[in-house]
């Protein structure tokens, strides 16, 4: 177990040198993704209007845990106003067992997404993007270029001490043409288990 924890350690290294900065276009729109009953779909086929959020979580990381109902609510609110909204779970099930494909769609209902939660069987997507950490977010504007990169808030233990909402912030901005207030913070949470 220790040598899968190191090699994924050492894949999220790897990866990280390769991570979008502000201004770059979506890349992997074409990466098939996994849906429930096996159903594939890619990023270009869920762009938003105005915008496209796309989430690396997963369902085994305390932090994505903890943040994950102010995502579902975030999601599920701006995904009726233009925004693409997806959430990808890119973990290795080997490595982490509750983030098969079968807990990933359970969890998705649970919770009561009304955005996909889908699965990077391959890890292409998250690689392509660079991420590191779950919960770590990119958001998009209309023409694909990445705007906001990086955590949901500034508190991922109570959400009644949060100070700043980056992500909600950098969504309303967005919506109002305005320029993005914060684009880039540090993800915070746990490292993504590559293979």
């Amino acid at each position: 177990m220790k040598q899968k924890l190191l090699i994924a350690w050492l894949a999220a290294v790897a990866v990280s040198a390769y991570a979008l900065k502000i201004g770059d276009p979506m890349p992997a729109t074409d990466v098939k993704l996994t849906g429930e009953g096996g159903k594939q779909t890619t990023l270009a086929e869920l762009k938003g209007k105005r915008g496209t959020l796309v989430i690396i979580t997963c369902n085994s990381c305390p932090y994505a845990v903890a943040w994950e109902r102010r995502i579902v609510d975030l999601g599920n609110d701006w995904v009726t106003k233009d925004i693409g909204v997806v959430a990808i779970n890119a973990n290795d099930p080997t490595i982490s067992p509750s983030d098969a494909l079968e807990k990933t769609f359970a969890r998705a209902k649970k919770e009561f997404y009304k955005f996909p939660y889908l699965a990077d069987t391959t890890q292409a997507l998250a690689k392509a993007f660079g991420a590191t950490k779950t919960p770590e977010c990119f958001l998009f504007d209309a023409n694909g270029k990445l705007v906001y990169h990086g955590a949901v808030d500034d508190n991922h233990k109570d959400p009644s001490k949060v100070k700043k909402r980056y992500l909600s912030d950098a969504l309303n901005a967005l919506r109002h043409g305005k320029e993005i207030p914060v684009a880039e913070t540090k993800a915070m949470g746990c490292s993504i288990k590559y293979r």
